[in-house]
């Protein structure tokens, strides 16, 4: 009787610890080796958006065929989409209209917060001409800065308030220095002024 109780235990016992199959096809369907890595552009990508007018710079370098890395060390893109309200005709306007003197006017690595105030001079700028247009415009305008004088057409002041805004904001260095006066130029105009005008 004893042994036959002991060989009833055991057959309970094996039978109270079936195989599981299910624990079985988990294993088969994720094995460690097999797990998928993240994709190595993901990281990349996010970089590349880090810039809230990326579309307006991938545009921008379509159009001219230039490289982002490369215009990065000719001029600053910051300062050329600010001073161009943020479109592009006016970005490749003024890109083909002012060639190697871009670097001067927009040197590389002017940061965003130096080109804020002159987003907002230049809004300024605009409705300052439309203030003028609403008058009666002279034929020629004069401009006078020390000993310097110089007869501009009406058309031609909203570039030269460009330039006066460019100087401004630290954007063009002079080219010759005389008495506490500066020769400033961007291909268009020259002026001679103050090298600490009062603005």
């Amino acid at each position: 009787e004893e042994q036959e109780d002991k060989q009833n235990e055991s057959k309970t016992t094996q039978e109270k610890k079936p195989t599981d199959p299910k624990s079985n096809e988990k294993h088969e369907e994720n094995p460690p080796s097999q797990t998928p890595n993240p994709p190595a552009t993901t990281t990349q990508k996010q970089t590349k958006e880090e810039h809230p007018h990326q579309k307006l710079i991938d545009n921008f370098c379509e159009l001219t065929g230039l490289k982002e890395e490369k215009m990065a060390k000719i001029f600053s893109i910051d300062a050329l989409m600010r001073l161009s309200n943020y479109k592009v005709n006016d970005m490749l306007d003024f890109y083909f209209s002012n060639g190697s003197a871009l670097s001067q006017i927009c040197p590389p690595g002017t940061k965003p917060s130096e080109t804020k105030a002159t987003h907002k001079s230049t809004q300024e700028r605009k409705s300052a001409a439309k203030e003028v247009k609403e008058f009666k415009i002279p034929k020629e305008v004069k401009l006078c800065c020390g000993h310097v004088e110089s007869s501009l057409s009406p058309s031609s002041i909203p570039d030269m308030l460009t330039l006066l805004e460019i100087v401004k904001m630290g954007g063009l260095h002079a080219t010759h220095v005389d008495s506490g006066y500066g020769e400033f130029s961007n291909g268009t105009f020259s002026i001679m002024m103050p090298l600490k005008p009062k603005w």
